[in-house]
């Protein structure tokens, strides 16, 4: 069963069921082997057939070819051909009389493998592994992605900041200037409004172009908006 590891799915047979399987084409013959797989005896049985009783044996199935070129829209010769491919190749074993075909799919458990205990769980096990970790990461990343985004301050958090600080930056002016250009610092969405508030304290310390307190009547003078990001762009660079 080792053999098997994790190579294996499960296929339920409601499969026939679905209107892709039912759906009047004809069978392919990997489908058509499939189809040998879905009808074959899970476990030993007795059936009866034609008033015969026959003792199935897992893997095994009691049918016949005009029942299989019915079912898989095939010619009577194409059916016969393909078992005869299938049992040529040791896939399958087959007996017939007049009245019904007994196929036997050789190596059944490779494809039905039964699922013991200890490997039913290691697999939920390695399942719920799976979705804690899952979970984790995506929670991780989740975390990540909402502290990368920029949430602008208002007007109250900026005048808490610089209260906190000691800064002589007006409030009302940095939300204004930046709510102006979109909360862009040069072409870059800004990341950290505090850090741009200190920035803004050592330039109002020292002004722009050298003019002591070049803020201070921001309100009342007609700034190029341009040169003032310019002049302050340049700050940054040079710090």
């Amino acid at each position: 069963m080792a053999e098997n590891g994790n190579n294996w799915i499960k296929l339920n047979r409601s499969i026939t069921d679905h209107w892709l399987w039912s759906s009047g084409e004809t069978f392919s013959r990997g489908q058509a082997f499939i189809d040998l797989l879905l009808m074959a005896a899970y476990a030993d049985h007795p059936v009866m057939s034609q008033g015969k009783k026959i003792d199935l044996k897992r893997g095994s199935m009691v049918t016949s070819i005009r029942y299989l070129a019915d079912r898989w829209r095939w010619s009577k010769d194409k059916t016969m051909h393909f078992l005869n491919d299938l049992e040529a190749d040791g896939t399958i074993e087959k007996s017939s009389d007049t009245k019904r075909t007994v196929l036997t799919i050789v190596n059944y458990d490779k494809y039905q493998g039964l699922v013991t205990s200890d490997r039913t769980q290691n697999g939920r096990k390695t399942d719920a592994d799976r979705t804690q970790n899952g979970q984790t990461k995506e929670s991780k990343e989740g975390k990540r992605n909402i502290s990368n985004i920029f949430v602008p301050p208002t007007v109250e958090e900026v005048k808490a900041y610089c209260d906190e600080k000691g800064y002589s930056v007006d409030p009302g002016q940095f939300v204004d200037f930046y709510e102006s250009k979109g909360w862009l610092v040069g072409k870059s969405k800004m990341k950290d409004w505090k850090a741009s508030v200190r920035t803004w304290q050592r330039n109002h310390k020292t002004g722009f172009g050298g003019k002591k307190n070049a803020f201070n009547d921001f309100q009342q003078r007609k700034y190029d908006m341009r040169e003032i990001e310019k002049n302050f762009l340049g700050k940054q660079v040079s710090q």
